[in-house]
């Protein structure tokens, strides 16, 4: 069956909407029945309800890739006729996974106000207010029973109060100016933050994950003063704490540098109980004493060594005439 001239016309004129209105119409048998005019509103209206259509799917992809992680709970729109529905319910089906368990939930629990502020816009302070949903979490065994869903990590930190772009130029004005002179410039640029904020952005910023530590200095520390205590793990190279463990004993040491092959040298103080734990958990490591320890090393050898040859100095001093000081 060859297809009518004004099929071919309206596909060559990229019509599809009114193409398609054609052909069924062709194909009913009532369709004769109607006026041109009839038959011209029918084409129109099919035609305007598949561009509404393109319209809003091509609206939902850049949502989409603009704004990884949001979930579309509603559409409030007029729907024209054939207007594809099952796109906008497949979005709007929203759910969250739980940070402690990773399993998806859609048992919505409540909704709070989370307000970031943004850079400013035309002379005035921006403040974006977002709904966050609260989800419970359906398993059984996971500690966590009620969750908050995590915007994506280029909208919002978590816990934060800014932006990530907002966030971004704080850290740019705290590594360019430092404390008081990056506050002075964010107050002209309508930015509330003070010099503490900026410096601790900056190092918030420079904390990336770090690589594994090679140089450790161990020490003991209380959990309670005079009743327990631990062991403290410092990284010596980036001066940060990276472990507290929960006794002294050389077993969990020796058990804790099995655990990290990366450890090269070890600051430890005199006692027996961690050099024994280096030498079985990291024999290869090198053990030296730090500067608190080397001093207090150097200042015992001195004492010593002069009680030890008091007799000898009490001699010279008594057959030596005594000068005082001027």
């Amino acid at each position: 069956m060859l297809d009518h001239p004004t099929l071919n016309r309206l596909r060559e004129l990229k019509l599809e909407g009114m193409a398609e209105a054609f052909a069924e119409l062709q194909r009913q048998d009532d369709a004769a029945a109607l006026s041109h005019a009839e038959w011209l509103g029918l084409l129109i209206d099919r035609e305007a309800a598949r561009r509404s259509t393109k319209r809003y799917q091509s609206r939902i992809r850049t949502a989409k890739l603009r704004h990884v992680g949001a979930a579309i709970e509603d559409v409030n729109y007029r729907a024209p006729r054939q207007l594809d529905r099952d796109l906008f319910r497949q979005l709007a089906q929203g759910d969250s996974r739980c940070p402690s368990c990773g399993t998806a939930s859609t048992r919505l629990h409540s909704r709070y106000a989370r307000r970031l502020s943004d850079l400013p816009a035309h002379g005035r302070r921006v403040r974006i207010v977002l709904t966050v949903r609260r989800f419970r979490c359906p398993s059984r065994t996971c500690r966590t029973r009620i969750f908050g869903e995590r915007l994506d990590e280029g909208i919002g930190q978590r816990h934060g109060r800014r932006t990530a772009r907002l966030q971004g130029l704080v850290q740019c004005l705290g590594l360019a100016l430092g404390g008081r002179p990056g506050q002075a410039l964010a107050h002209r640029l309508l930015l509330r933050v003070s010099k503490d904020t900026l410096l601790r952005a900056v190092k918030n910023g420079l904390a990336s994950e770090a690589p594994p530590p090679r140089v450790i200095g161990i020490d003991d520390w209380a959990w309670r003063k005079g009743h327990r205590y631990g062991s403290i793990l410092c990284d010596l190279e980036r001066r940060k704490v990276i472990d507290l463990l929960p006794d002294r004993e050389p077993a969990t040491v020796e058990a804790w540098l099995a655990e990290h092959p990366s450890v090269e040298i070890v600051s430890r103080d005199r006692g027996g109980g961690y050099g024994l734990a280096v030498a079985n958990g990291r024999p290869e490591a090198v053990q030296v004493a730090d500067r608190w320890h080397l001093l207090e090393n150097a200042s015992r050898a001195f004492l010593d060594a002069v009680r030890s040859s008091m007799p000898e100095i009490r001699r010279a001093l008594g057959r030596a005439r005594w000068i005082p000081p001027c």
